[in-house]
């Protein structure tokens, strides 16, 4: 008994040791991020930004990376951008390593899947060959992403009327019905109904699903889902749950579609038809479609309608621009809204860090010596924020440091993108699918809510960002004012 007894403690001391201890082969030449650090986020009132600012940033600016805590081991984060830049260009060594090759036993892993976002080598060539055509079309129904921002305006004037002032609307949930919507609708070919109803099915499970996914503690510790813990498995079911969901929904809707349409969901169901892809394979990507189709949307607007509030001026100025009638050309072509755009992305990225790159060699990072199997990270919020790339003002809010005209904007855009200066879709060879689509939505709706409102925060409001996971204004109630009354 003695014996066991004293085992067990051995193994716990191990357990504790390889937990608190970054690895002995981990690079010595940059600093360590303390391990509460990674725990923040769930036992204090701090938000992501806090906590980079006061937390990361002070270890993260000595030498451009840090060993850091996260997903329940020890990885190198990086912030400098000309470090991103090699990890970007250098994909054979720092290989994409999603969840489900990451901790594959999370339900986190079960709610993404194996997909074109987190997969590598051959399978991500098969799954972007597939899906590419889909996301990069110049043809997407415009009209359709029109009406649908149409209604999201009337939706929150509707709410702000049920209301006594100062008190305002919580917009996160009507935005998320809106993006859902607009993403079935124009890539999916089907009608979710979430601007119809607040209760739509796929809107409810998928509602409670991210309730238990999103917790800062099995972010940070994953492990804990190998536990019989009664909340992950309740979690696990809801997976299951939303992907059958899902995928019934989306074959009845588009089974009418002509074998030959050109829309995402169609070139999926082809693949699936014709042996390119398993079935396994067809659900997963279409979850991750869904997933990031629709919440990056949501986290950008309620990011752009807090940076929209806060500065009424820049509402007014972009107000002015849009009084008359507008089209998709208009909406791309106004420097001050790309700009406005640009700037909320740099600030407020709605992926803020991302550990999902794992060394297959040993390799030379700059100067840091880094081992095989290692995962590597990069914080986009840091990388937005550095001084030697945006100057002494990078923590301000400043849409006229990307140009005068359209030209320099969109010459500005991509010189930071090309630097890993500017990350919010990534960069290098995987770089976001949809991006246009996502701008497209953005602009519509930003657009379509200055024709018809002005909105504030509410008196003496104090808006706080998520303490993990997306980054997006939280819990954020705004006052509607309705222009048009």
């Amino acid at each position: 008994m003695i014996l066991l007894i004293a085992t067990l403690i051995l193994l716990v001391i191990a357990g504790l040791y390889h937990v608190l201890i970054p690895p002995s082969n981990f690079p010595r030449n940059i600093p360590t991020i303390p391990i509460w650090v990674s725990f923040l986020g769930f036992f204090t009132p701090l938000d992501q930004l806090e906590i980079y600012s006061q937390y990361l940033e002070p270890y993260l600016q000595q030498h451009g990376a840090a060993k850091y805590f996260f997903g329940g081991r020890w990885n190198i984060l990086v912030k400098k951008p000309d470090l991103l830049s090699d990890i970007l260009k250098h994909e054979d060594v720092f290989a994409k390593s999603g969840n489900q090759k990451k901790i594959p036993y999370s339900v986190l892993a079960a709610f993404t899947g194996d997909n074109v976002i987190s997969a590598h080598g051959q399978a991500w060539k098969l799954y972007r060959d597939a899906m590419k055509p889909g996301l990069q079309r110049h043809d997407f129904d415009v009209d359709g992403i029109r009406k649908n921002a149409e209604r999201l305006a009337w939706l929150l004037l509707e709410a702000q009327k049920g209301l006594q002032n100062p008190r305002g609307v919580a917009v996160n949930p009507l935005i998320q019905r809106f993006a859902m919507q607009t993403l079935g609708q124009t890539v999916l070919g089907t009608d979710f109904k979430t601007l119809e109803s607040a209760t739509s099915r796929i809107h409810t499970i998928h509602t409670q699903l991210k309730m238990q996914i999103f917790k800062p503690l099995y972010l940070t510790m994953p492990f804990l889902d190998r536990l019989p813990i009664k909340s992950r498995r309740k979690a696990r079911a809801l997976v299951d749950e939303f992907e059958d969901e899902l995928v019934k929904t989306v074959l009845e809707q588009t089974e009418k579609l002509p074998e030959d349409d050109d829309m995402l969901v169609s070139l999926m169901k082809r693949a699936r038809r014709d042996g390119t892809w398993t079935e396994r394979q067809f659900r997963d990507n279409l979850k991750i479609v869904f997933i990031a189709g629709h919440e990056n949307v949501q986290q950008l607007l309620n990011s752009l309608l807090y940076v929209l509030a806060k500065y009424p001026q820049t509402q007014e100025q972009l107000r002015d621009e849009f009084r008359a009638d507008y089209d998709a050309e208009s909406m791309k072509s106004s420097t001050l809204l790309t700009s406005v755009l640009l700037e909320t992305l740099r600030l407020f990225p709605p992926i803020p860090q991302l550990v999902n790159r794992k060394t297959t060699a040993a390799v030379l990072l700059g100067d840091i010596p880094i081992p095989k199997d290692t995962y590597v990270g990069w914080t986009a919020t840091g990388a937005h924020r550095d001084t030697e790339a945006w100057g002494s003002n990078a923590d301000e809010f400043q849409p006229e440091r990307w140009g005068d005209t359209p030209e320099q904007v969109h010459g500005n855009m991509r010189k930071h993108t090309s630097k890993s200066q500017f990350i919010p879709f990534h960069g290098g060879r995987r770089a976001c699918l949809g991006q246009n689509f996502a701008m497209l939505e953005v602009r519509a709706v930003v657009v379509e809510l200055l024709r018809t409102s002005r909105w504030r925060f509410e008196e003496d409001a104090t808006v706080k960002f998520t303490p993990g996971g997306l980054l997006a204004p939280m819990g954020m109630r705004l006052v509607f004012e309705n222009l048009k009354a």
